[in-house]
């Protein structure tokens, strides 16, 4: 998710949920949020910085990193600010149990998803798009691919079961806040918090009944299939896989060199009983073919293809050392 775009509106989300939750009550669980995430945040931007060391980023990379570390300062002040001013100065925007009980189910389900796509911009994208390693669509073979494909399963489904979780209980306690606040009748804490977990309960029996099991399936299982495979069906060339998520994979093809890359999106399960052979790529052995993502994340833009990889071809060329694969 681009930082610019995605991450904001979700960082802008969760920092008016953790102020309104600061200046009530419960102004601990603001101050928690911002610990927790500047906690996260610190782990994941330290590893991408030793990934990183003193390779070269594009100018468009460089400045997404700098939005996001704006978007992480404005959570984690706001936060500790409320809740100081909850704290000490005894600021009260809501009284209502059932109103600061969805101010914090609400934070909780924007933090999942802000939280979630910062393993994708400091772990998952900087291997996917080159920047810190060779790309899978030149290192397809490294079985480093396999921890980063499981890595990626792993937290997509447990921020959708996380989130599933959340946004039940943020119905629930926002339909409790209208009906007390509307005076229609009133609602104890016990039966709110039953009908809380009633709810969870069925938006996570629906999460893997319904649509994600496969996710979990992928990621706790032995990988199969991995970022940067080419799947054949049979002898038959299915197409490059490039992305990977809780609801499916995205796999790329087309009919010759000549022919823009197709996109088609398949469901894990549908993945699951394909049969495919995985098999290395190797169609960029030889130069950029324009397999991997288009992530216009590049200085390295070939005008021939729509690929956007960080990856400099200048590095083949030269006798200069090339990137290993680094999965921290």
């Amino acid at each position: 998710m681009d930082p610019k775009v995605g991450m904001s509106v979700q960082a802008v989300l969760t920092v008016g949920f953790v102020f309104l939750l600061g200046l009530s009550p419960l102004w601990q669980a603001s101050i928690i949020i911002a610990v927790v995430t500047l906690v996260w945040w610190l782990y994941l931007d330290v590893r991408y910085a030793l990934a990183l060391g003193n390779k070269e980023r594009s100018r468009r990379r460089a400045g997404r990193d700098h939005i996001v570390t704006a978007q992480i300062a404005a959570l984690c002040g706001v936060g500790l600010a409320s809740g100081l001013a909850g704290r000490y100065a005894g600021i009260r925007l809501t009284q209502s149990p059932a109103w600061y009980l969805f101010e914090i189910a609400a934070a909780a389900v924007f933090l999942v998803m802000f939280l979630s796509s910062l393993i994708d911009w400091y772990y998952i994208r900087p291997r996917l798009d080159g920047v810190v390693c060779e790309p899978p669509c030149r290192t397809s073979m490294h079985h480093g691919w396999r921890r980063v494909t499981r890595v990626w399963f792993i937290h997509r489904a447990v921020a959708l079961g996380l989130w599933c979780f959340a946004a039940a209980a943020a119905l629930t306690f926002f339909v409790t806040a209208i009906i007390v606040t509307a005076g229609i009748g009133t609602i104890d804490e016990s039966i709110t918090v039953a009908i809380t977990l009633f709810a969870a309960v069925i938006a996570l029996i629906g999460y893997f009944v319904v649509g994600y099991r496969q996710a979990f399936t992928f990621a706790f299982m032995p990988v199969t299939y991995k970022i940067g495979d080419e799947l054949y069906k049979g002898e038959e060339v299915v197409g490059y896989l490039r992305d990977v998520s809780a609801q499916g994979v995205v796999i790329v093809s087309r009919d010759d060199e000549s022919s823009p890359w197709t996109i088609r999106r398949m469901p894990l399960e549908e993945l699951n009983k394909s049969g495919f052979i995985a098999r290395t790529f190797i169609g960029c052995q030889n130069g950029c073919c324009g397999v991997n993502r288009d992530s216009g994340q590049s200085p390295y833009d070939d005008p021939n293809h729509g690929n956007q990889c960080e990856w400099d071809p200048k590095r083949l060329a030269g006798g200069r050392r090339k990137r290993r694969i680094i999965v921290l």
